[in-house]
């Protein structure tokens, strides 16, 4: 049986973050993922989740300036140590919040996708799966969709499952979101079938 979790980057949204995790809660939630909580301590959001009961399942990495439109750095040359640093601050406070999962964002390319954006990417995967071989947390990698965010690296299934393919860890999985593989591949069901042993976690927006 499926375990949903709510998402609080988009739910609960009448209220500031850290007032979701006890909204979930009373709305029956077991559980909740979220994007980084930007401007939040950790031992705040810590304090939140345990004041609700509730548990994390899952953050995403720390993305850089969203008010510049950074969206990760995982596959953008010359941010490698940018990447290295939002996965150590990511890790921070996913295990401090008992999260097993941590969405690692692609980022925006300027221009066309190249060979270098390709490598870039494939070297930042592999030295984090290292990592989180380490610290039993699972990365996850999520294809999206160009019409909702235009020039972003991972909008490819096909290419996402290579990279897992090529990295070769176990701690490296396909987060599939439903609208997102409705709007760069359709065939919901079937492809889902397709992708099974690659999927570590599942959303619906």
């Amino acid at each position: 049986m499926a375990k949903l979790c709510a998402n609080l980057s988009f739910m609960f949204g009448e209220k500031a973050f850290l007032e979701r995790y006890n909204l979930a809660k009373n709305a029956g939630f077991k559980a909740v993922e979220s994007g980084f909580p930007y401007g939040i301590s950790k031992q705040q959001v810590v304090d939140a989740k345990n004041a609700a009961g509730i548990d994390q399942i899952l953050v995403n990495v720390y993305t850089g300036d969203v008010t510049k439109g950074e969206l990760g750095f995982a596959a953008i040359p010359g941010k490698e140590q940018e990447f290295k640093d939002s996965l150590v601050t990511t890790l921070d406070y996913a295990k401090a919040l008992g999260a097993k999962k941590i969405h690692i964002m692609a980022g925006k390319v300027d221009g066309q996708i190249s060979p270098k954006h390709d490598s870039v990417y494939l070297d930042n995967l592999k030295y984090a799966a290292k990592i989180l071989e380490k610290e039993n947390i699972l990365g996850l990698i999520e294809p999206i969709n160009p019409y909702s965010v235009p020039n972003y690296y991972m909008n490819s299934y096909d290419k996402a499952i290579s990279v897992i393919d090529k990295v070769g860890s176990p701690n490296l999985k396909l987060m599939l979101d439903i609208f997102h593989l409705q709007m760069i591949r359709g065939n919901i069901t079937n492809t889902m079938k397709e992708l099974k042993g690659y999927i570590g976690h599942v959303q619906r927006n």
